[in-house]
């Protein structure tokens, strides 16, 4: 993609990404605890539309690596985060079916979205591509936004007694 935009040392894209998600990943669990799941959980969302956006419309090498400054935050706080609201959701003798599945979810993902992105880069391009990629990260946030809904009113009708998790 940059190539064929003519953004030379691309290169760099991924060694920031890796020292943003590198620092990202132990700060995600420091700021759930302050700032909840939820709100971490959206804020890595929101870091990752940004990136792809940035992405879909850059033409340096500067913008690839604020995008990669903003994909690695936001990867590296949101994965550790899932995981860890799962497992919070489960009960202990669970914690290995939460694992297992939020892994399954996790690779399924990867491997789909990297199939989908690759059929729409060779039929659209490049640029397409990156901005088609909000797409999975919206409705994402729309699922979690939907759980959430979901255990509030089951932790609601748990505390008048009616319902058990």
């Amino acid at each position: 993609y940059a190539e064929s935009i003519q953004v030379a040392g691309i290169g760099m894209f991924f060694t920031v990404y890796a020292v943003a998600l590198f620092f990202s990943k132990p700060m995600g669990g420091t700021a759930a605890d302050k700032l909840g799941f939820q709100a971490v959980i959206y804020g890595c969302m929101a870091l990752m539309l940004a990136a792809f956006l940035l992405i879909s419309m850059a033409q340096s090498l500067a913008a690839f690596l604020v995008a990669a400054v903003l994909y690695g935050i936001g990867y590296g706080g949101l994965q550790p985060i899932l995981q860890a609201w799962c497992y919070k959701r489960e009960t202990p003798d669970r914690k290995g079916v939460a694992s297992s599945t939020f892994f399954l979810g996790l690779d399924s993902g990867t491997g789909i979205g990297a199939m989908v992105a690759g059929a729409v880069a060779q039929y659209l391009d490049y640029r397409s591509m990156y901005a088609f990629m909000l797409i999975p990260i919206v409705l994402s946030a729309f699922i979690f936004f939907r759980a959430g809904l979901t255990e509030k009113r089951g932790t609601q009708k748990t505390l008048q007694g009616q319902v058990k998790p």
